[in-house]
């Protein structure tokens, strides 16, 4: 099936776009792609706009902390820095607001 997508946010490290026919929502980051119904990612988006990234990230001697997302699929998890984790965040926050206004004037 071929998806005639529509960019809702584009980042340097990644971009959310919605197909105009299936209505699926893709999420790129970095190398990663993971798609989304409208529902989980309006769910995903609304869980990601709480999460504190200072009281769930984990922290190793060794390396930055990091935080570690799960996602609608259960073997897929992001293990994002704080910088990351800011960008992936407000992406989604960006896509959200994007699909209000695309359902606004439609």
């Amino acid at each position: 099936m071929n998806c005639n997508a529509e960019k809702l946010v584009l980042t340097r490290n990644g971009a959310i776009t919605q197909c105009r026919g299936c209505q699926r929502i893709g999420f790129t980051y970095k190398n990663l792609l993971i798609g989304f119904d409208l529902d989980q990612f309006l769910g995903f988006s609304r869980f990601l706009s709480k999460v504190n990234f200072e009281k769930y990230c984990i922290r190793c001697s060794e390396s930055p902390p990091y935080l570690i997302i799960n996602t609608c699929h259960h073997d897929i998890q992001f293990a994002l820095n704080r910088e990351e984790f800011e960008e992936f965040k407000d992406m989604s926050q960006q896509a959200r607001l994007m699909l209000e206004v695309l359902g606004i004037l439609s």
